[in-house]
């Protein structure tokens, strides 16, 4: 036997008991298009829900704190924003897929912009495809979804679905480009 057919068949393996260790969560997904509200209202229907983690832009969060993952919304371009929230870069990928296997999570609540990027997620992750899909439409008014898109746009404000010291000692960039753009609006 080559060396390349005992490697392939020692990865397809190693993905194999992935996915029967991840087979057991319960995924939910929530979805709406960037800077509805979805952030902000995760947190509230994980603690609905008895959820016991969140994966919003790049991030597995738990318990208040981020176990792994980088923030999309702590990258300077849209494309590198996509990526990030797409688990494009291997490493990254593989630190979030450990710290699933690793915390043998029950349920999750997986944050996109659309279907089509959920089921994405979950196939890279080796997540099971999600048992609901609940639109930010069906959980927030029209005008709180305006409210947040007018945060957005005007003030540059994105939210991560954690406490705020949590963000300001893992994003300290976020919270400074965020004072930043305050100042501008108001000097």
């Amino acid at each position: 036997m080559n060396t390349r057919s005992t490697i392939g068949t020692q990865i397809r393996r190693h993905f194999q008991r992935t996915a029967q260790k991840l087979k057991g969560i319960q995924v939910y997904a929530l979805i709406g298009p960037a800077g509805t509200g979805k952030s902000f209202r995760a947190r509230l229907i994980a603690d609905r829900e008895a959820i016991d983690a969140i994966i919003d832009d790049g991030l597995l969060i738990a318990h208040g704190k981020i176990l792994a993952g980088k923030s999309a919304k702590q990258e300077t371009y849209y494309l590198s924003a996509v990526k990030t929230a797409l688990f494009h870069e291997a490493t990254h990928r593989e630190a979030i897929r450990e710290a699933l296997r690793r915390n043998r999570f029950r349920k999750i609540l997986l944050l996109g912009t659309s279907d089509r990027m959920i089921l994405r997620n979950c196939a890279t992750l080796h997540l099971p495809n999600p048992q609901q899909f609940i639109r930010i439409e069906d959980i927030a008014t029209q005008d709180e979804i305006e409210t947040a898109r007018h945060e957005r746009k005007s003030h540059g404000r994105h939210i991560i679905p954690l406490p705020v010291i949590e963000v300001k000692q893992a994003y300290p960039r976020l919270i400074g480009r965020a004072v930043h753009v305050w100042i501008q609006k108001h000097m």
